[in-house]
């Protein structure tokens, strides 16, 4: 299972829209229960040699008399709030951040304002970051991964990390200290959530991407699956894929539904899936939406296919000419034809 199929990535963002507030508490709630946890967060923030007192405890939501509401506050061992988090989706920066903020850290030793958020902003939302906090911000310290700037003249520092990295770190002290299984549990959880609000969302454009050839490839996955459903259909109901719709479409998919071995399916290009399963998959997916349970765990199991639901990848061979990718395709369709087959051969 994949860690944005948890129960909470699925659950939160069906109840509320409020998906920032609901992470925030429920980040809060493991610095609280955590002491592993607590530990690195600790460590993150103490970043280019940061003498930063340790952070004891942690309050969410805690209101200034300046207006500025932090997700999280860092508390000393004597009190003092050493650290402000504005924990991020996708959510605007509001007129208070980061200046604001920044004002609220303490001026009588080292302090922090941490933004968290999804991996991919970081590009795009670090500059703006720069960009606000102007002539007061020095040089910042080139780290893709947690960018950071020191406020000029004083011990404040303002740092941005991603979800991925703070709470991989909280899951890998907490696992290597031996804290309860459910601490490690409720920190995947988080994680799962994390991915998922990053799944989907727009992702900050790049100039590359721009002027790239993004359009001319998905012509090409568009003509790749309807030559592969031509080169395997047989008339009647006699080959693999027999019956077939016309092309239809969506805002989240492009192609045909067909009937293989006698099933009713789908084959086509699935955007959401393409997006959420990441670098390590396809746009080209196979559904088959008549399939019982069984059979859909037949077919992953013999074909080592790692399915979504009813979906199955066709993953097209990279590196070789156009006809070598349509004969693997048009094999990878037949093979899950032949299990349908056998499957209905076994059947009473």
């Amino acid at each position: 299972m994949a860690e944005s199929d948890t129960l909470l990535a699925n659950l939160i963002p069906q109840i509320t829209d409020r998906v920032e507030d609901a992470a925030v508490a429920a980040l809060g709630y493991i610095l609280g229960e955590s002491k592993s946890s607590l530990a690195a967060l600790n460590s993150l923030v103490r970043t280019d040699g940061v003498n930063m007192p340790e952070i004891v405890r942690v309050q969410t939501q805690v209101g200034g008399g300046d207006g500025t509401r932090p997700d999280l506050s860092g508390i000393d061992k004597d009190g003092n709030e050493r650290l402000l988090a504005e924990a991020k989706f996708w959510a605007a920066l509001t007129d208070n951040q980061p200046n604001a903020y920044l004002n609220r850290l303490p001026g009588d030793g080292p302090s922090v304002l941490l933004f968290i958020a999804p991996r991919v902003r970081i590009p795009a939302l670090w500059p703006e970051l720069q960009r606000r906090a102007g002539k007061d911000l020095g040089p910042n310290v080139r780290d893709e991964s947690a960018p950071n700037a020191a406020v000029n003249g004083t011990e404040k520092r303002l740092l941005l990390v991603s979800w991925d990295n703070l709470l991989h770190g909280m899951a890998e002290r907490s696992k290597a200290e031996n804290e309860p299984p459910g601490i490690y549990a409720n920190i995947q959880q988080l994680l799962g959530l994390a991915q998922r609000m990053d799944a989907g969302q727009f992702l900050p454009l790049r100039s590359e991407e721009v002027r790239s050839e993004i359009g001319r490839r998905i012509m090409n996955f568009y003509n790749l699956y309807i030559d592969a459903i031509d080169r395997v259909r047989m008339p009647g109901d006699e080959g693999p894929i027999s019956r077939i719709g016309p092309v239809t479409g969506t805002w989240n998919s492009n192609g045909r539904y067909i009937t293989i071995s006698g099933i009713a399916g789908w084959f086509g290009i699935q955007y959401s899936l393409w997006a959420a399963r990441g670098n390590d998959d396809t746009p080209l997916w196979l559904q088959l939406g008549g399939a019982s349970p069984d059979l859909l765990n037949k077919i992953s199991a013999q074909l080592g296919l790692r399915a979504s639901g009813n979906y199955f990848p066709i993953l097209p061979k990279t590196g070789v000419e156009r006809d070598a990718v349509l004969d693997d395709m048009v094999s990878q369709l037949k093979a899950i034809a032949e299990v349908i087959q056998d499957a209905k051969a076994e059947s009473p």
